[in-house]
């Protein structure tokens, strides 16, 4: 079973982890002109992706980007259901 965790601190930003590891993070770039609105100013996403290696060596540079892409939009739909 999958264990998934959201947290938020004002230093830290918005992390999502899954059995206790990071899957995305979302951080505010500068500090909020108001600590109750947090996401006014532009934040920076940063995102773990684990896959296979057998599924790595078989797929082409363009299926590999396209998996990364889907698999943050993944995350980032996972935190919004949280």
């Amino acid at each position: 079973m999958m264990a998934t965790a959201r947290r938020w601190s004002p230093s830290s930003g918005l992390i999502l982890e899954e059995n206790g590891r990071m899957a995305i993070r979302l951080a505010p770039l500068v500090p909020p002109d108001a600590p109750a609105d947090p996401w006014s100013v532009p934040a920076a996403a940063r995102a773990a992706f684990k896959w296979e290696p057998a599924r790595t060596a078989t797929l082409r540079p363009t299926e590999l980007a396209s998996a990364v892409l889907a698999a943050f939009r993944g995350a980032v739909g996972a935190l919004a259901e949280l």
